[in-house]
């Protein structure tokens, strides 16, 4: 999944917000403080490796384990209420809580 889907998939379950500057869909941008002004938006890219985040997400689930697989890898496990284990790997620590966050609570 790319980077704008994961944050539409966050903001749909009700962390952070998307701001629609033009209404063709250019310029779409996300805030982790939905409290906060305009000039604290950032890019989807951004949004979906920010540990606030990653941390709201993880609130919202039972239990979360990651470890580092290799240098440059991580992984990240969320159980799931069908008895499962959502995992999801990637480079960047926070973005693979938040995808594996992401799966679980929308399977749930």
């Amino acid at each position: 999944m790319n980077d704008k889907e994961l944050a539409d998939r966050v903001v749909a379950l009700g962390v952070g917000k998307a701001n629609q500057i033009y209404p063709d869909g250019i310029g779409k941008f996300y805030q982790v403080d939905v409290d906060a002004d305009w000039q604290t938006s950032v890019n989807e890219s951004k949004f979906v490796r920010d540990w606030r985040v990653a941390g709201s997400l993880m609130e919202k689930v039972d239990a979360t384990h990651v470890e580092r697989c290799q240098s440059s890898m991580w992984r990240a496990q969320i159980p799931w209420s069908g008895g499962g284990v959502k995992e999801e790997f990637d480079g960047s620590l926070p973005r693979a809580i938040i995808s594996a966050c992401c799966e679980a609570l929308t399977n749930e």
